[in-house]
């Protein structure tokens, strides 16, 4: 019960925290700085979601499922931009010490992400639909409750032919 008190107090802090231009359509950088406010049992990824779900919505990403799981792993979205079929993984940090976040992307984490979409393309009968791997790298520095986020698009290619 404390913890939904808790999630909830975070997700109206990072709704606070979102100057109002941003929700306009207009065109991104690569790299965003937004405000944010951290609470005694924010969980780290769960605020790095929340961020990059909030960042891929005003980049005009159609989010169309979240924390997709299957027994293969988990993406943490799957979204349509254009016409493309989109799917995310948020890599979140609150320090660099062990290297950025979207350096923890490993081959056995690609080889995760790649089984996961092609049982959803499989499931959803969109083998033929045109996809892409994106990657969200969140930075939360602690002094000033800043959030570095960063979208890489195509963040990774499938090098070879994947089954599960």
């Amino acid at each position: 019960m404390w913890y939904n008190y808790i999630v909830s107090q975070c997700l109206t802090a990072i709704a606070r925290s979102l100057p109002l231009g941003l929700r306009t359509a207009i065109p991104f950088p690569r790299e965003l700085y937004v405000r944010y406010a951290w609470f005694p049992g924010c969980r780290v990824g769960a605020l790095g979601e929340e961020l990059a779900g909030r960042y891929l919505r005003l980049r005009g990403y159609a989010i169309i499922e979240q924390n997709y799981r299957l027994k293969l792993g988990e993406v943490d979205f799957i979204a349509r931009e254009k016409t493309e079929l989109v799917f995310i993984e948020v890599k979140t940090r609150s320090a660099t010490a062990f290297g950025a976040p979207d350096e923890a992307i490993t081959d056995a984490k690609r080889l995760h992400i790649s089984r996961v979409a092609l049982a959803y393309l499989k499931q959803r009968g969109l083998l033929r639909e045109k996809a892409r791997f994106d990657v969200v790298s969140i930075i939360l520095e602690r002094k000033r409750p800043l959030a570095r986020i960063r979208l890489i698009q195509n963040a990774f290619s499938l090098s070879r032919p994947y089954s599960y």
